[in-house]
């Protein structure tokens, strides 16, 4: 059952994934505050090599976190659909791995990718 008690919400939230939230976007938010967010190309290009702003933008990551939730939700809805549906449960939960491996696919890719940028970067730098 879906909770919808602001005050549980709340404090579930703050005891729960708030700081890793606040860690991902306050330092980002420092940033643009102090040195303005790059909008124009040659702006973003100096900005892809500062080291601060690369480190900010890291942080983003730590979002990821959630995803956690995300599936954990998937499952009980699979759950809910299959007692309202009981012949097709087997189905909904194929569809629940399936979307999981895609999801894991498309983050390796994602980060295989980010990591080659990366080492291509800093080996552009050597040059």
């Amino acid at each position: 059952m879906l909770e919808r008690d602001i005050y549980k919400i709340s404090k579930s939230y703050l005891g729960g994934v708030f700081l890793i939230d606040l860690m991902a976007n306050v330092p980002i938010i420092c940033y643009m505050i102090f040195f303005g967010l790059p909008r124009k190309s040659k702006e973003i290009e100096l900005a892809k090599h500062i080291t601060l702003y690369r480190a900010c933008m890291g942080l983003k990551s730590l979002r990821l976190a959630h995803i956690g939730n995300v599936f954990n939700g998937a499952k009980r809805l699979t759950d809910t659909l299959g007692e309202t549906f009981t012949d097709y449960i087997y189905t909904f939960e194929n569809l629940l791995k399936w979307t999981k491996a895609a999801y894991k696919l498309v983050m390796s890719t994602h980060y295989f990718a980010c990591g080659w940028v990366m080492i291509q970067l800093h080996a552009g730098d050597r040059s």
